[in-house]
């Protein structure tokens, strides 16, 4: 997944017409030299939630137009592999 100049990730451009209701899962997994504290910059369309190592830390439910970085989420990250799950809703 690449995000545009301006850092959206544009899932109708991928979905076409079919993304008008549509839920779409990213899975990642990052690796920390240390237990730290990160920040994930998130700026969804519709709903959204953010699960760290299985544990969920982000929700939202509300209703406007995407915006890179509207919302700052603090996570901890620990030492070795970390799982990032993040489901987007559309409509």
């Amino acid at each position: 997944v690449k995000t545009t100049a301006t850092g959206y990730v544009d899932l109708q451009a991928h979905y076409g017409d079919n993304g008008v209701t549509s839920a779409s899962y990213l899975y990642q997994t990052v690796d920390s030299t240390e237990a730290q504290d990160a920040v994930i910059l998130f700026g969804n369309d519709d709903g959204a939630k953010i699960w760290i190592n299985g544990k969920e830390v982000f929700v939202n439910r509300d209703h406007f137009a995407a915006s890179p970085g509207r919302h700052k989420v603090n996570v901890k990250l620990q030492k070795g592999s970390n799982t990032i799950l993040i489901k987007i809703v559309n409509g």
